[in-house]
Order: C-alpha cells, then sequence, then structure tokens
C-alpha cells in the first residue's frame, strides 16, 4: 500500500545500501569465490539486493555454482524471489 502510495520502495530497516562500486566487488569475490572476502562484506551489513548486470548478487553466484556464497546470500538476506 504504502509501496503504491507514494511510489518508493520500502528497503529493509537493518541492512546498509551499497553502491555499485561495492556491490560489484561483492560480485568479484563470488567470481574468484573469495569466501571470507565476501562474509567480510556481508557481515559489514550491505544489502545483498542490489541489482548488477546479470541480475542480483545471488543469480550471479547461482550462474557460476557458488552455492557457499548462494548459502551465505540468503543468511544475510538475498531475496529468493
Amino acid at each position: 500500500l504504502a509501496q503504491k502510495k507514494f511510489n518508493t520502495k520500502i528497503e529493509p530497516l537493518l541492512l546498509k545500501k551499497a553502491n555499485k562500486q561495492q556491490t560489484m566487488q561483492a560480485r568479484d569475490f563470488i567470481e574468484k569465490n573469495d569466501k571470507q572476502s565476501l562474509l567480510g562484506w556481508l557481515k559489514t551489513g550491505y544489502d545483498p539486493n542490489f541489482q548488477i548486470k546479470e541480475g542480483t548478487l545471488l543469480t550471479f553466484a547461482l550462474s557460476v555454482a557458488d552455492f557457499d556464497a548462494v548459502h551465505a546470500l540468503i543468511r544475510y538476506g538475498a531475496g529468493l524471489y
């Protein structure tokens, strides 16, 4: 209702908004299979749902079959829908 009335997207309150550069860093962590850096990025509180050219970080992790990254992203708030 609020989204329709004010034409804004409601963001989760506990997640920080990452900028494009920070999100591309997380994408690189997934691509390089750098689990520790990805976990550090997620623990910082960044929102893993930021859109990249491949979709989201979750869809990118699925496309490269990095299931550890998939589990971490979901655990830290990545949307499934």
